[in-house]
């Protein structure tokens, strides 16, 4: 996400943050940080400059995300033996 001074807005997953790059010195700092956040999902900017974004709270569910690992190695198994 980028706004109107060109700071481009990325969330980082192993901080609980979202992290600010400034392309004209080459710096990113860290714009906020919470616990709350976790899998930043997708950001934009109103009208009135707030910074919004959705937070994905799908890997915070132990069981389901566990099935979809389960059933993602899975998937990835089978593609690998389809290589043989």
């Amino acid at each position: 996400m980028q706004d109107t001074n060109n700071y481009i807005y990325a969330g980082s997953f192993e901080q609980n943050a979202i992290n600010v790059f400034n392309p004209a010195n080459g710096s990113v700092s860290t714009y906020v940080r919470d616990p709350r956040i976790g899998w930043t999902d997708s950001m934009w900017i109103s009208n009135e400059k707030y910074l919004y974004f959705i937070e994905n709270q799908l890997w915070r569910t132990p069981v389901r995300f566990e099935m979809m690992m389960e059933i993602s190695c899975i998937d990835h198994i089978i593609d690998l033996l389809s290589w043989y």
